[in-house]
């Protein structure tokens, strides 16, 4: 009797069929050992990784808009002072220095976060 007695049968994409016939070939294991180690050591991230990561994704392309108005404010700016040469107010420096560090303790923030939540899913693969 065998030791293995369950069975999944799958369904592919002539496309799917053709990328797994290529990975299958360039392991060199047999068609079983291959899927096994594909459900068992396989990397898939939950749906919930993925939603974190989006929201992720949204909120740094929100800080990314925000920097390029700072950047446009910055030359803006400079463009007045070489050619009226007038300086920007201390208190408009000020300002738009205070803005950079709040968005750079943002980042921050959001990069500590992503660097944790992805040593939590080295972790689930493990």
């Amino acid at each position: 009797m065998r030791k293995k007695k369950n069975v999944i049968y799958v369904r592919l994409s002539d496309e799917e069929y053709e990328m797994f016939s290529k990975k299958l070939k360039s392991s060199g294991l047999s068609m079983q050992a291959f899927v096994t180690q594909a459900i068992l050591y396989g990397k898939i991230t939950s749906s919930e990784t993925v939603d974190v990561l989006k929201e992720k994704n949204n909120y740094l392309a929100d800080i990314d808009k925000q920097l390029r108005g700072i950047g446009t404010n910055i030359n803006q700016m400079s463009h007045v002072a070489n050619t009226n040469g007038e300086l920007p107010t201390n208190k408009t420096l000020l300002d738009v220095l205070e803005e950079v560090t709040k968005l750079r303790s943002e980042v921050s923030d959001e990069w500590q976060s992503t660097r944790q939540l992805i040593s939590q899913q080295r972790v689930m693969q493990q």
